[in-house]
């Protein structure tokens, strides 16, 4: 077996096992949320509707919501612990992000052009609670535009 067979066989391999851990983990999310809702009556939805859910990381925290019973599942640890939470733990909310701005330009000895364009990445939608031991949760979004969004629906949701 030459390198590049060895190499792709190895791409090949650990693609498999990603979509295999991710549907494992997405499995395991939903049948802790299916557990919470039975043992509180809540409902949490369903995996083909995510527009309950806020945030992206179920290792620094993902919010489930049930608009009808004003209940919260707070996701943490990978989906190893669910914790559900009245709509009145959390107090309000604010986006951060970190902007970067490239710059680029030619120019000879008399005229320079230059452009440049800021980007913001790593955004991180801050809940202030209503919880004197945890006051503050940081939830990681993957992507800016994700994180208006949440800011959106958790509007949408806390103020019904």
């Amino acid at each position: 077996m030459d390198a590049t067979t060895l190499v792709l066989a190895l791409i090949v391999s650990f693609g498999v096992w990603y979509a295999w851990a991710y549907r494992s983990g997405a499995r395991k999310f939903w049948s802790k949320l299916e557990q919470a809702n039975q043992e509180n009556g809540t409902h949490f939805g369903d995996p083909r509707d995510l527009s309950y859910v806020v945030g992206a990381d179920t290792g620094t925290g993902v919010l489930v919501f049930d608009p009808v019973m004003k209940k919260i599942a707070f996701v943490t640890q990978y989906g190893r612990t669910v914790e559900v939470l009245d709509y009145s733990f959390i107090r309000r909310w604010n986006l951060i992000w970190e902007e970067q701005t490239r710059t680029a330009g030619v120019g000879n000895a008399f005229v320079y052009f230059a452009s440049s364009r800021t980007q913001r990445r790593k955004a991180v939608l801050v809940i202030h609670t209503n919880d004197l031991n945890r006051p503050i949760v940081r939830l990681s979004m993957s992507s800016m535009e994700y994180a208006e969004q949440a800011s959106a629906r958790l509007e949408i949701l806390v103020n019904r």
